[in-house]
Order: structure tokens, then C-alpha cells, then sequence
């Protein structure tokens, strides 16, 4: 991979944009889906609870939050 290609792939991942937005979301959603479901999971949320999703994402486990 030359830098070109690097800085490429870096800025799609901090902002995903374009052409590539969508397949970026997909990749980061499947990658990071274990962590984020383990996470929700130890919050032990409880009815009642109000949850605020601020994370650098497309809030695509949010549903997952009940």
C-alpha cells in the first residue's frame, strides 16, 4: 500500500464520504461489532434507563441498546 493509498483509507475513516462511504460503514460496523454488543452488555441498562450515544459512528448498534 503507498502513502497515496494510506491517507486515503485514513481519511475515510475518520469522515467516510463519496463513493466509498458506504462499503467504509459496512467494514467498520462488522469489525467493531463485537466490541460494541460486549459494551452494551455490560451496562446493564434497566428499564427506565435514558441512554445518550455520542460515539464516533454511525450509531449503527444504538438499536441494539433496549
Amino acid at each position: 500500500m503507498n502513502m497515496e493509498s494510506l491517507q486515503d483509507t485514513a481519511a475515510q475513516l475518520r469522515c467516510p464520504g463519496g463513493v466509498q462511504a458506504g462499503e467504509t460503514a459496512r467494514k467498520m460496523n462488522e469489525i467493531h461489532g463485537t466490541l460494541n454488543r460486549q459494551c452494551i452488555e455490560h451496562m446493564q441498562i434497566a428499564p427506565g434507563d435514558r441512554i445518550l450515544e455520542t460515539g464516533p459512528g454511525n450509531g449503527a448498534f444504538a438499536g441494539e441498546i433496549v
